[in-house]
């Protein structure tokens, strides 16, 4: 048309497609309008539509930053169900959000609670909806800027979604390449150490040590230095996916960086050299963290402390204490229960009050020692006076505690308190001689088992009972890729019976499918020996007292006639 215009050419044909379009757009058109007059209509029309896509467009920015700004109130307040609103409102005016207002949605979602099914759909959903807008973006070419990768990496953080976290860092780094060096501090846009920590965070679900594998060669790829909070990070995944050789190359790494002791990875370490035969090196391990806690001031904890995970920064005192309690629990793991009480007892010298993490792992080295005395029970104590919350080993030493001091009282009190957290496993105490360990860890299953030995082999009511077998539940189906050649249905199954029959001496039968077994003859064997450590007898031994009793005088008897 402008070009029709400027040269004062004639429409020809195009004037009756023209006039159309003009009526379609509302023009009441002159009935002797000329080419001119109708090219001058359709400009000006096109000059108004173009007015108002900029007006609607500073709209929809305008509406986005108030929208914005009542998502960051919402997650603040954890109020997910207005956020919620506001996302889908926003979206429904044809508003397209930001990456970042998906984040204040996901906050509002993952603090505002509520049922874990619930919380789990919403940041499904709202990540699939992210990562659909983000997929979108890209494939029509829109330039993507680096707040917006970072944001998409925290929501698949939040989300575990660690395979799309996977790659989103290589379009961040394709987009965006890394710098080393200077550069690298001069340059905000590329992907820097903390981009590969958030990364390769979502990688502590189950599955995802894989991608923590490939982010980490990444990483070295592109001449990203590798910092004591990256192997923090790394150890942490590998040891949970029972990479044991992967841990201990961590650990040779960060020594030829110069890195120094870690609490945190030297205890991971020393968790490896364990299930891998490597005893020799535990003791050295242990004695290198405790000379390394001994001097230290807590500035490295600043300096090493990840902020790869999308939660609040710690504070250094909450870091000291996390080296601290990987300190304790590495001296348990080594069997140095005093040096493990000594350190958690020695905390505030260094101004430290004892946490949770420090007071859980007190209690765990001591019961990996078994050490089940007052002195454990002394700790356990200190958790309601100071207001710790204990954890679910915790809980289990101190009934364990309780019951070799025949405290049964405390037993049952501590069970009740446990159930309040954790899955409730003893229907009755000691009254049902069957417990159901399916939903525990194999750690607590296999102190479950223990408590209800000691408990019904020690508790008065018992030993008036008629003995019967001790059953151990331990998975409600057989699952078929765990079926060995020795007939154990479940890993769980087969830990609880080596628990059984290599640390307590037990004779146990696992062929009974998804239950361990302690036969009578078993049960009447222990409840004797028990019974005799005791001085006490059992009902069954005094029936068999007076048997002989009565055996003794027909014999005395006899014996005088003769």
């Amino acid at each position: 048309p402008a070009a029709a215009s400027s040269t004062g050419a004639s429409l020809g044909d195009d004037r009756k497609a023209l006039e159309k379009k003009l009526k379609q757009l509302g023009f009441m058109l002159p009935k002797e309008a000329s080419d001119e007059e109708l090219l001058a209509m359709l400009e000006g029309s096109m000059a108004n539509m173009g007015s108002e896509a900029v007006e609607e467009e500073a709209e929809d920015a305008s509406a986005l930053v108030i929208s914005e700004e009542a998502l960051q109130a919402h997650a603040q307040a954890s109020n997910a169900s207005e956020a919620l609103h506001i996302l889908q409102a926003l979206k429904t005016s044809g508003v397209t959000p930001r990456a970042a207002s998906y984040e204040m949605v996901i906050r509002a979602v993952l603090e505002g609670g509520g049922p874990r099914a619930r919380v789990r759909e919403r940041l499904a959903a709202l990540t699939d909806d992210l990562l659909e807008h983000h997929t979108q973006a890209t494939e029509k070419g829109v330039v993507v800027d680096p707040e917006t990768y970072r944001a998409v990496l925290r929501a698949c953080g939040y989300a575990g979604r660690w395979m799309e976290a996977r790659e989103i860092l290589e379009e961040f780094c394709d987009a965006y390449p890394p710098q080393s060096g200077i550069a690298a501090e001069a340059s905000a846009a590329s992907p820097n150490l903390a981009d590969f920590e958030l990364a390769m965070a979502t990688c502590r679900e189950e599955g995802g040590w894989e991608a923590a594998y490939f982010i980490l060669r990444l990483a070295r790829v592109h001449g990203i230095t590798a910092e004591m909070s990256t192997y923090r990070l790394a150890a942490e995944i590998f040891l949970k996916a029972e990479r044991y050789d992967v841990v201990l190359s961590l650990l040779e790494d960060s020594r030829s960086q110069g890195l120094g002791a870690d609490a945190v990875l030297y205890e991971a370490a020393i968790s490896a050299s364990e299930v891998m035969g490597a005893e020799a090196w535990m003791p050295v391990l242990k004695q290198e963290i405790v000379e390394a806690l001994s001097k230290s001031d807590g500035s490295e904890a600043i300096a090493t402390m990840s902020c790869a995970w999308p939660q609040p920064t710690p504070t250094r005192e909450e870091l000291r204490l996390r080296d601290f309690a990987a300190g304790i629990r590495a001296c348990g793991r080594c069997g140095d229960w005093q040096q493990a009480l000594a350190m958690f007892e020695a905390l505030p010298t260094r101004g430290l009050s004892p946490d949770s993490g420090c007071s859980n792992a007190a209690v765990w080295a001591l019961a990996r020692a078994g050490i089940f005395d007052d002195s454990l029970l002394s700790l356990v104590g200190q958790f309601k006076q100071t207001g710790l919350e204990p954890d679910s080993m915790t809980y289990l030493s101190a009934m364990l505690a309780s019951a070799l001091k025949d405290d049964f009282e405390a037993v049952k009190t501590f069970y009740d308190e446990y159930c309040e957290s954790y899955p409730r496993w003893w229907p009755g105490i000691p009254d049902k001689s069957s417990i159901d360990v399916t939903q525990l860890p194999p750690q607590d299953a296999a102190m479950a088992t223990r408590i209800l030995v000691e408990v019904m082999w020690r508790h008065p009511k018992f030993r008036k009972m008629k003995q019967g077998p001790l059953t151990i539940r331990t998975s409600d189906e057989v699952v078929e890729r765990h079926v060995d050649a020795k007939g154990f249905d479940s890993d769980l199954k087969r830990y609880v019976h080596e628990y059984l029959t290599q640390d307590l001496k037990i004779d146990a039968n696992h062929l009974v499918a998804g239950v361990v077994l302690i036969a009578n003859s078993e049960v009447r064997r222990l409840a004797d020996e028990t019974a005799e450590a005791l001085g006490v007898r059992t009902k069954r031994q005094k029936r068999k007292a007076v048997l002989e009793k009565a055996e003794a005088m027909a014999y005395q008897s006899d014996w005088e006639d003769d």
